[in-house]
């Protein structure tokens, strides 16, 4: 479009570290301008959450891998804490003062560590699995309402499930088998997700319930603390 920035013309970028240069082939002519984005922890590559007991104070555990740091996020009643684990390009280990979720992602966005991506972050990254907004309030209710019961995680399959299909992994924290959940604004249900034969630059899924006949049984968990997840997880998980 006419006054936009575009690299549509643009070609095999490389970048010599030793020589500090960059080269490119170009189709078009024109200004050239370079430009790096400020934050770069998008798309993440894994989460996990994880409920856990500290000296009889219930609280739950939600882990993000990113592309540069993991971080672990600790969730109590009293609001939020973290740490930086395997750090590169962050200077920063964390905090062990619960605070609130606002200063929580100001204090985030002051070390260049915006993981808490914006309404239109799936415009500027590839590969982001963008769902339906329904879908994605589902999810999270659900995942706060049995976050204390519960080990989540993320699954490689919901990069190719439809917008309105979400998938992960989930067991009750007693069990050791993980099972694949499939959420969709009908229904929540256990599956076994195989790829259809479909052409190679084509991913279709095929799903299958394990097992056929399936119950959902709801448990009591702390309100304050199912809120707070919930505002967590509602600005990291699917976005």
């Amino acid at each position: 479009a006419r006054g936009k920035c575009s690299i549509r013309y643009i070609y095999n970028q490389t970048y010599d570290p030793a020589t500090k240069t960059i080269s490119f082939y170009t189709g078009s002519l024109g200004v050239f301008g370079l430009a790096t984005r400020k934050y770069s922890n998008l798309p993440f590559k894994r989460w996990e959450i994880h409920p856990m007991t500290d000296n009889n104070d219930q609280s739950v555990v939600m882990k993000l891998e990113t592309q540069n740091v993991n971080i672990e996020f600790k969730v109590t009643n009293d609001g939020y804490t973290f740490k930086i684990t395997h750090p590169r390009k962050v200077p920063f280990s964390g905090i062990e003062t619960p605070i609130k979720i606002n200063n929580l992602k100001t204090i985030l966005s002051s070390i260049n560590l915006n993981i808490f991506p914006e309404a239109d972050a799936s415009w500027y990254v590839t590969d982001t699995c963008e769902k339906h907004k329904a879908v994605e309030f589902h999810t999270y209710k659900s995942l706060a309402v049995y976050c204390l019961s519960h080990h989540f995680k993320s699954n490689v399959w919901n990069r190719w499930s439809h917008r309105r299909v979400a998938l992960f992994d989930s067991r009750m924290t007693e069990q050791m088998k993980f099972r694949r959940l499939m959420v969709s604004p009908m229904r929540v249900a256990s599956v076994f997700v195989k790829e259809k034969c479909t052409d190679l630059d084509v991913v279709e899924l095929e799903y299958e319930m394990d097992p056929q006949e399936q119950e959902v049984c709801m448990r009591n968990s702390n309100f304050k603390l199912v809120s707070n997840i919930f505002l967590l997880s509602s600005s990291l998980i699917f976005s």
